[in-house]
């Protein structure tokens, strides 16, 4: 989703750094804008020369103030420290203060030039007061909270991207962790185990030792890739759970997968991982049920324990029909 994100114009626009000094340059063009329009129809042609410039410049310093003040100090301090109610209330009593400066200013202007309550005036006889001060209030109140919006975006996607890459860091060091064991302390177990049953059923040592070397290609060479079908992350399961059952890790076991996998790949060792993880979580020589269902771009895997009481994990994978796009990226949910 990220990917897609900053493919867009806008989103680079928004977002990157290197455009920062062009947002605030589009944003104080906008602002002279507004406030030169505002000030003419206000005044119509009855303030010429330095006086308008000065009256415009003052205008387009309190607007940007006020802009800015949200911007470093409101959004920082109240909104994104999730103060909500602090930061509604400071921003409405700072947008109140900028709506009752104006109209006193245009009082004053007026009253300074001699200048007649014109039909656009707050101060003309046919206004409603209320009203005009209420869309006045409101118009600044959209502006202003647009910003915000956008701000507290960015903000958003930010800490969402940092919180996937400490999602996918946590991942990696558990996946290397597992990788190791099964290079040294998971190997040398089963070949002692190997080694044993070469004096009581020699006829075992031989499926034992094909499956074990399954898994050790497995981890020596498809582990060296970013990502790995998941038909064969579940073939190498499948090995692993026979091994722990041959070796008297685990008495039982069931593999169910619902829908056909198809062609989608997934970072390698997630699944064994997993598995791993909850079977050495679960005292015993229980029997234990695996379900895989695979919906869209999600796939989630299940693992029960038949002990007493029953243990369940379950633990949500994002997969991809490309390689390229396949994620790191799980959530765990275990009961």
């Amino acid at each position: 989703m990220q990917e897609r994100k900053k493919q867009s114009v806008l989103y680079d626009f928004l977002m990157e750094k290197k455009y920062r000094w062009t947002r605030h340059f589009l944003l104080i063009i906008s602002i002279g804008i507004i406030s030169t329009n505002h000030i003419f129809i206000t005044y119509g042609e009855q303030i010429r020369g330095g006086d308008v410039c000065g009256i415009i410049f003052a205008h387009i310093v309190a607007y940007l103030l006020l802009i800015y003040l949200n911007m470093y100090i409101f959004i920082p301090k109240l909104l994104q420290q999730e103060r909500y109610v602090q930061y509604a209330a400071v921003l409405l009593a700072a947008i109140f203060t900028f709506v009752i400066a104006n109209i006193g200013l245009e009082y004053y202007i007026h009253f300074k030039y001699q200048i007649p309550f014109g039909p656009y005036s707050f101060f003309s006889d046919g206004r409603n007061k209320a009203v005009d001060f209420f869309s006045d209030f409101s118009v600044l109140t959209l502006s202003v909270t647009s910003i915000t919006v956008i701000v507290f975006y960015k903000h958003w996607i930010q800490m969402t991207e940092m919180e996937e890459q400490i999602g996918t860091h946590r991942l990696t060091v558990e996946l290397e962790n597992l990788r190791n064991n099964i290079g040294s302390e998971f190997l040398l177990a089963k070949l002692k185990k190997a080694t044993a049953l070469c004096l009581t059923e020699p006829s075992e040592v031989s499926p034992l030792l094909l499956t074990l070397s399954r898994i050790v290609r497995y981890r020596l060479y498809d582990c060296s890739n970013p990502v790995v079908p998941l038909n064969s992350e579940i073939k190498i399961l499948k090995d692993y759970l026979n091994l722990e059952k041959k070796c008297g890790a685990l008495a039982d076991f069931t593999l169910s997968c619902q829908m056909r996998t198809g062609i989608c790949f997934i970072p390698p060792l997630t699944l064994l991982s997993f598995v791993e993880e909850h079977l050495f979580n679960s005292p015993g020589k229980d029997r234990m049920e695996i379900e895989i269902e695979i919906c869209a771009d999600t796939l989630v895997c299940t693992c029960t324990n038949n002990s007493n009481p029953p243990k369940m994990g379950k633990r949500i994978f994002t997969i991809s029909r490309r390689p390229e796009n396949a994620s790191h990226k799980t959530s765990l949910k275990s009961s």
